[in-house]
């Protein structure tokens, strides 16, 4: 049996590297086949003797685009799939991408967020194409129970939690770029404070880190890694709080050496749509898995996760007063607050999880013919 890994678009999505590499690690005969990727990915996953099938990596205009990429999967599957065979759908771009072809082979559809502010013509395809899967898969519980009241689901979604898979895990690395040394170098013997993300907003949270890590007047380092959104931000919270490190957008996995060097690892969201209040984020596991503490906001997904592993702190972040207390009491009680960390990452078996979907959907397609 191959199974099929097909992605639109892989460069910033971690968990779809993550998910093929468990695919691979547990036996599996995984071929990606992606309408884009990086030559970075391509590497981390011929390592693993991985060869992914790519239609090119140049940059047109998106619906081009998602033309020949539709075409480009069509025919590869034509040529190549057996009914044996399995396909997974890493996202549901990706998924909208195929519809109405889904539905003839035995597919896993991986669903990222929950697409509660999204248009009325997208939700209706999203609602066709969960049909067309023999398998859905969710980040996060209430997402998965969600997914099925809102989508009409006969069946609840597998949970597959975003917990990263690696094998060798250094703890503060020195780097292996130029790019990432100099930024480590920057935070040595300094208590950094990680928060990674694609784009760097929420400046009203920020805002009050920064006024709490001025009262502390410890040494502490704000290290900010992605894209700003707001120049005006970022200086504002300088003005605020001086020591303060905005390292642009590091690409996946570098990314993660500068973070193994972290102390705190931050973790965020406004409370303004249900897929923030249900959120799954990477990041929560990328810290634990170095035994760094997490200080969260008080949201259902953070609370479900990191307040009920103890790998943290959530607070509501409104108070510069609660972030003060948080952050002490994270730093008294370090060796605990990392131990859980590690139990946390530890304790999320997501090998077994994909084992065990990639075993029923198999089986439950094998029921219908």
């Amino acid at each position: 049996m191959k199974i099929y890994y097909i992605v639109k678009e892989i460069n910033k999505i971690p968990s779809c590297q993550y998910n093929i590499l468990m695919l691979k690690a547990l036996g599996y005969d995984v071929i990606p086949v992606f309408g884009r990727t990086t030559n970075e990915i391509k590497f981390i996953l011929e390592k693993s003797h991985i060869y992914p099938v790519v239609l090119n990596n140049s940059v047109g205009r998106s619906y081009k685009f998602i033309l020949k990429f539709r075409k480009f999967v069509v025919k590869y599957l034509n040529n190549n799939y057996c009914k044996e065979d399995m396909i997974f759908i890493g996202t549901v771009d990706t998924a909208v991408c195929l519809a109405g072809i889904l539905k003839k082979y035995r597919t896993v559809l991986c669903v990222k967020e929950l697409y509660d502010h999204d248009t009325y013509f997208y939700k209706k395809i999203l609602f066709k194409v969960t049909r067309e899967a023999t398998t859905v898969v969710a980040c996060e519980i209430n997402r998965a129970r969600y997914m099925k009241s809102e989508w009409k689901l006969s069946q609840m979604p597998f949970v597959l939690s975003n917990r990263p898979f690696y094998q060798e895990l250094p703890r503060k690395s020195f780097g292996s770029t130029k790019e990432t040394k100099e930024i480590i170098e920057q935070v040595e013997g300094k208590k950094a404070i990680i928060y990674q993300a694609n784009h760097i907003h929420y400046a009203k949270e920020l805002i009050n880190l920064a006024k709490a890590l001025r009262q502390i007047n410890d040494n502490y380092v704000l290290v900010l890694i992605g894209n700003v959104d707001n120049d005006e931000d970022i200086k504002r919270i300088k003005s605020i709080y001086n020591q303060v490190l905005c390292t642009g957008y590091i690409k996946s996995p570098l990314h993660m050496e500068i973070t193994s060097n972290g102390y705190i690892g931050i973790t965020v969201y406004q409370e303004n749509s249900l897929n923030n209040l249900f959120c799954a984020p990477n990041k929560i596991y990328e810290y634990a898995c170095y035994g760094i503490p997490t200080l969260a906001n008080d949201v259902p997904g953070l609370i479900n996760t990191v307040a009920l592993a103890q790998s943290g702190v959530c607070v509501n972040w409104n108070s510069v007063e609660n972030l003060i207390n948080a952050i002490n009491k994270i730093s008294d009680n370090y060796d605990f607050y990392q131990d859980k960390a590690i139990e946390f990452y530890c304790n999320s078996d997501n090998l077994g999880r994909i084992k065990e979907i990639v075993e029923y959907t198999k089986n439950v397609k094998e029921k219908r013919k």
